[in-house]
């Protein structure tokens, strides 16, 4: 980074939480006094939490390549200003809170390589534990959880909340002199002097003044917090929201007061756990204001009521519920109008950038069209040239026994000028139309005989058993495979996680019961329609696999095209997601240019397949065909798990049961049925495929058994559903 004054090292001052020490508010005030902060010569850098989400998407250790392209882009962007002290803000650099931070160390030691030509500065807000934990419930309740005090509490590892331990981490890591501890009681204890609190004397001489002290991120009374926990249960997720909302404002917890949910006996065996730890942290930083975490007054903090009685069917007031429902209906109604207005909206720019794309497009064709016309009539050396790009395209699309008689088919064609009439039975105009192929038509592998050697190599067949004519397509498609170059890049991943675990998310409604945001650092695989759950940016899915064909308008398309609410989705939230799609919509895929900078790959999965539960076996070898098992986590994804090197692969959601009792019923996801908008197999279909005994179930034994046989284990962690024939365990258990 280049300053104005190049003897003058910049700092970086890097605000790291802890979450619930005020850093929402603290980043709303940081923008308001921007004209302040250079007065006195500081920058507050809005794309903190950005730069974080980015660091720890992958997991950990941390990747190299990671720290380098955002060390790259935050170098862009300091360099463009002149002040010598920069803050930046976000509680993520702490690392994980459900495991306690456990993390931080290695975070600690990743930040100053993001910033290698700077001096860097530590900030570390912390919060009497005992009120840090009671804060943190009562915000996962506004989330959405319906959990009790003590559930979550024994999910959490609390034990690691020693506040000592992660500032030596950050003390060994960038030096103590360059670390400040604030504790949040000191910090917000006189609203005017918030961010002078946090940054006088140390990223700015001086004094700034903020204007506005309202809070913007109230809690709810404790009154109301049992309520708004139980109907969690009930109310879907749009509903929680506006419920929360609506308690927000009519009953919230008064500033300043206890949250207590800890009776006195558990606050104190709470705070002696940290006593000396705390007594340590307050010797080394005298002005932080610790002292009042090491004997405080418990007689002061409220009392807990007596925790409520857990029933299966928690009973509430029929009245009010039906009030309930009754409002929140309406109010989604409002909002699936609203959503529809939006994805006409988006329909018509999709629409308006493809006439914009092709206008383009006719522009250059006429721009080139005489250029065009004298390079076809140049040398006899140009068109042997064109001839032998006719016959990598033709390669692609048609079914042949090997690439030699290919090329002799299209040396015959070539050495003939005239044009193949067309066909006796033709009629008229159709028949014209059909001699001549759609200019913008992609042609699909598949179901595509229009084309003159695989009409010749199909008729060959003609004699042959049918069995055998299902062999030769299949192994003409491998060849095809081989040489498009997809075969070659899918080999490159294999074992990339060797030895490692990994998680796959089904679809299914019980996927709402799982505290997803434990596998933001896991290897995760997701499917399909899963862009539309409500935790999807909880989880930042590292995989993606698509084997839908009516995603494209199905297998007997010709002239495929993506789902346009899906493609929308998908670029608004996966972009950063590795995708794997069916081989035979790669030309599709490349010629609509609809992933340009995105890891794309694709997998041999097409028609004619093999059922997995028929054939009583399943292929994982990804040079050659997958094997189809009635659901996409055991055709794809399971499949790619082995494939990295994976040795336990845990599935989440996938409860086997889309919950319908007739042909009406709307089928169950872990999002609303309505954002699903490809169809789905018919009712008699699913009777049959997911019956108790059903094809799909004999499928799972059958790669149970073949991954065992490998060292490689499948085990269910769902909770519920009819997945019966895996072995099972708590979800929970898994982050302990």
């Amino acid at each position: 980074m280049e300053l104005k004054h190049p003897a003058m090292k910049r700092r970086i001052f890097i605000y790291v939480g802890a979450h619930k020490t005020g850093s929402t508010f603290l980043h709303r005030e940081l923008v308001k006094l921007e004209t302040q902060l250079a007065r006195v010569g500081c920058r507050y850098d809005h794309d903190g939490v950005k730069y974080a989400k980015t660091l720890l998407a992958r997991g950990y250790p941390i990747d190299p390549l990671t720290i380098g392209k955002l060390r790259h882009e935050i170098e862009l962007v300091h360099s463009k200003w002149t002040e010598k002290n920069i803050i930046l803000l976000s509680e993520h650099f702490m690392g994980n809170p459900y495991t306690g931070y456990q993390d931080v160390r290695t975070v600690a030691r990743t930040l100053p390589q993001l910033f290698p030509d700077c001096e860097v500065n530590i900030l570390l807000s912390v919060r009497r534990q005992d009120v840090f934990l009671e804060s943190w419930y009562n915000q996962s309740i506004k989330e959405g959880g319906f959990w009790t005090f003590h559930e979550f509490m024994d999910s959490i590892a609390y034990a690691n909340l020693d506040w000592n331990r992660i500032a030596g981490c950050y003390e060994e890591e960038i030096g103590p002199q360059r670390v400040r501890v604030v504790s949040y009681e000191h910090a917000y204890r006189t609203p005017e002097l918030i961010v002078d609190a946090h940054f006088q004397d140390w990223a700015y001489d001086g004094s700034v003044k903020p204007v506005d002290q309202q809070p913007i991120n109230p809690s709810v009374s404790n009154e109301v917090i049992e309520m708004l926990r139980q109907a969690n249960r009930v109310l879907p997720a749009s509903s929680k929201t506006e419920l929360r909302k609506i308690l927000e404002v009519c009953a919230p917890k008064p500033l300043g007061h206890d949250f207590g949910f800890l009776t006195t006996a558990e606050r104190g065996r709470i705070l002696t756990q940290f006593s000396a730890s705390n007594a340590e942290l307050a010797r080394r930083y005298p002005d932080a204001g610790i002292e009042s975490y090491i004997d405080p007054d418990l007689t002061s903090c409220a009392t807990p009521p007596p925790p409520p009685v857990e029933t299966a069917n928690p009973q509430f007031d029929p009245i009010a519920l039906q009030i309930l429902q009754h409002v929140f209906r309406h109010r989604a109604r409002d909002a699936d109008e609203l959503a529809e207005a939006k994805q006409k909206i988006t329909h018509l720019e999709i629409k308006n950038s493809a006439l914009k794309a092709d206008l383009d497009s006719k522009i250059d064709t006429n721009l080139r069209a005489d250029a065009r016309i004298k390079e076809l009539q140049t040398t006899i050396k140009l068109a042997a040239e064109n001839i032998d790009k006719q016959a990598r395209r033709l390669a692609a699309h048609v079914v042949r026994k090997g690439l030699d008689d290919i090329r002799d088919q299209l040396r015959t064609l070539a050495t003939d000028p005239e044009p193949c009439p067309p066909r006796p039975d033709a009629k008229g105009p159709i028949g014209a139309r059909r001699a001549e192929a759609p200019a913008q038509r992609h042609s699909n592998p598949v179901i595509d005989k229009g084309l003159p050697c695989m009409r010749a190599q199909i008729k060959s067949w003609k004699g042959l058993p049918s069995d055998q004519r299902v062999e030769k397509w299949r192994a003409s498609r491998r060849d095809v495979y081989r040489v498009s170059g997809e075969c070659e890049r899918i080999q490159a991943l294999a074992n990339q996680h060797a030895g490692k675990r990994c998680f796959i998310l089904g679809n299914g409604p019980s996927l709402n019961t799982h505290h997803l945001p434990n596998l933001s650092q896991e290897i995760t695989f997701v499917s399909n329609w899963f862009v539309n759950a409500e935790q999807y940016s909880a989880v930042s899915p590292k995989y993606y696999c698509v084997s839908s064909h009516e995603m494209f308008g199905g297998w007997n398309n010709a002239d495929p095209k993506l789902n346009a609410d899906y493609y929308a989705a998908m670029q608004a939230k996966a972009r950063s997601a590795a995708k794997f799609f069916s081989f035979a919509f790669r030309d599709y895929i490349r010629d609509s240019g609809l992933f340009p900078n995105e890891a794309v790959n694709y997998l041999l999965f097409e028609r004619p397949k093999r059922l997995i539960d028929e054939v009583g076996e399943v292929n994982l070898d990804l040079t050659k065909h997958l094997d189809d098992g009635y659901t996409v986590i055991q055709t794809m994804c399971i499949p790619l798990a082995v494939h990295f090197g994976c040795t336990e692969i845990y599935l989440v959601g996938c409860d086997c049961n889309y919950g319908i009792q007739n042909a009406n019923d709307a089928k169950q996801y872990c999002y609303d049925s309505k954002l699903h908008k490809t169809p789905t197999s018919k009712f008699e279909s699913l009777q049959r495929i997911w019956a108790d005994d059903g094809p799909v179930f004999k499928s799972y034994e059958i790669l149970r058994d073949t991954l065992a046989a490998r060292g490689v284990k499948l085990i269910n962690a769902g909770n519920g559903g009819r997945l019966n024939v895996l072995p099972k365990v708590q979800y929970e258990s898994l982050f302990q």
